[in-house]
Formats: C-alpha cells, sequence, structure tokens
C-alpha cells in the first residue's frame, strides 16, 4: 500500500520537475558577492533549473533543521519520562517478585 501511495505522489512530482527543469535550460548568472567588489571571482553562470532546485533544496534542509532544533525539548522530555518508566517498570517487577515470595513464605507456614 505504501508503494502505491509513494508511486502516486513520487510519478507526478518527478514529472513536473522533468518539465521545469527542460522548460527552463537557459543559463543564468548568479552572483555571490553582495558587494559586487569581485565581480568574475564570484560569479558562476548556471542554468535556473539548477538555481531552483538547490534554493527548494536548502529551504528544506534549513526547515528541517529549524523544526529538529525547536523540536529539542519535546525529545528531552520524552526521554525523561522514558527513564522514568523503565525505573517504575523494574519498580513493579521488583514488588511482584517480592510479593510472589512472601506468598510462597504464607503458604509454607
Amino acid at each position: 500500500m505504501k508503494g502505491i501511495i509513494k508511486g502516486i505522489v513520487f510519478v507526478p512530482c518527478a514529472l513536473v520537475l522533468l518539465v521545469f527543469a527542460v522548460s527552463n535550460r537557459a543559463d543564468v548568472s548568479v552572483v555571490l558577492d553582495p558587494f559586487g567588489v569581485m565581480d568574475q571571482w564570484a560569479q558562476v553562470s548556471v542554468p535556473l533549473f539548477l538555481v531552483m532546485i538547490a534554493a527548494a533544496v536548502l529551504g528544506v534542509i534549513v526547515g528541517g533543521a529549524g523544526a529538529w532544533w525547536s523540536q529539542r525539548k519535546t525529545r528531552e522530555r520524552a526521554r525523561m519520562y522514558q527513564r522514568e518508566a523503565d525505573s517504575l517498570r523494574q519498580e513493579v517487577e521488583r514488588l511482584r517478585r517480592s510479593a510472589g515470595e512472601a506468598s510462597a513464605i504464607s503458604m509454607i507456614k
């Protein structure tokens, strides 16, 4: 089922990306120097679709990193609750063992 859903989403996205890449093959100059001091050194000529795809990928990476960073307190709390649950499970198991021993001793008497 997951494969079908991935195919339904992936194939149209890939087609749109392919059409976009074919339609935007013209070279554009990307200048990496905001002050214009070094004209030729900080300039590169690449196809427009590469600039757009690189910008989208960079946006996904920065957005993902921002979301990951903003959820750090939630992850810390989850780890704390997991440690507490583990210690409580161990205590319950210890109490069950001691209760079982106590009932076994009372049955002997």
